[in-house]
This record gives C-alpha cells, structure tokens and sequence, in this order.
C-alpha cells in the first residue's frame, strides 16, 4: 500500500534464490537503489556478504536507519539461543554516524534489563529516547455473556445488542 520495495535477506531466502537461480540477494541489495527496505536476520550481520556489502560505497551512504524489533529478546535469545543477536550493536557501531536507530518491545522492563540491552547496543544515558507505551488496548473489551439460546438454533436474541452495534465483533463462541 505505501508502494515499499523490500528485500528480506535471510538464510531462507538466500537458499530459496539460489535453488530457483535467481539473482544474489545481497548483489541486488547493493545494486538496486530503488530498494526501500532491507529487512535482514541477525545472522546475516556475521556473513561475508554482509561485510562486503558495508565495503561497498553507494551501499553504505544509503543506509538511514537500523531497527530491532523485540530488542528485549537481545537478553536472552543473545545468551544461548540465537547469539548472532549479540552482534546488533557491533553492526550499529559500524554504520554512518547519523544512522538512526529504533528499537521496539512492548515487554521491556526498566532497571537492569533496560541498562544490559543499552549497554549490548553500544547506547549511553542521555544518547537516547525512551519512549514508553502500555500495551494494553483500551478500545478492545472483553465481555462474557451466558446465551441460554441453543447452539443448534437459528435465533439467537442474546446477541442483538452486539448487532445493533453494526461495529466490527468477535465472538468467540465455547
């Protein structure tokens, strides 16, 4: 809808482009300037391809921004499960200067959760922006209503005040 052109590099997607022949994804990510996006894995930041790519000048003065979404997942995904996230603020130091850099989580806790993730993204006290949002979705309400109507019936009175509402609603029917 926004008329984005993206890329997605990511082993999946590197194995899949060459099975089916098609162009290197990292050679189009440096080469095709009308790219909007590159959304990569985190292992990717540990590739060859990678590195060349940040060798390669016109790549690299195109870069604006680097996001992590789910950065509360860098404290304990970084530790065993996925350790390339270990290497997200290494790559932010490798970027321009003026490289913007968001990160997102809806479960980050402050204290010292909040200190570790900053301290592993290379970020001091005062450098940043902490934005914080509740999670919680007022507009949404949850409802339990009895329907004495049986479930085989085609009439169901219960449920008129909802109708009569002619707003979108889910029912989740037990």
């Amino acid at each position: 809808a926004m008329s984005l052109n993206v890329i997605i590099i990511n082993q999946e997607t590197i194995q899949t482009a060459h099975e089916n022949s098609l162009p290197d994804l990292w050679r189009r990510a440096q080469d095709d300037e009308k790219l909007s996006m590159i959304l990569i894995s985190p292992e990717q930041l540990k590739s060859k391809a990678y590195e060349t790519a940040l060798g390669n000048p016109l790549f690299y003065s195109r870069i604006y921004a680097i996001s992590v979404d789910e950065v509360h997942l860098l404290l304990t995904w970084g530790k065993s499960f996925r350790q390339p996230f270990r290497q997200i603020g290494l790559a932010r130091s490798r970027l321009p200067d003026d490289t913007v850099f968001l990160s997102m989580t809806a479960t980050m806790r402050g204290g010292q959760a909040l200190h570790t993730i900053c301290r592993f993204l290379g970020l001091k006290a005062g450098e940043y922006h902490l934005i914080r949002q509740s999670n919680q979705r007022h507009d949404i309400q949850l409802i339990f209503r009895e329907i004495s109507s049986p479930i085989s019936g085609r009439s169901f009175p219960e449920l008129d005040w909802i109708l009569n509402e002619k707003r979108t609603t889910i029912i989740y029917w037990c």
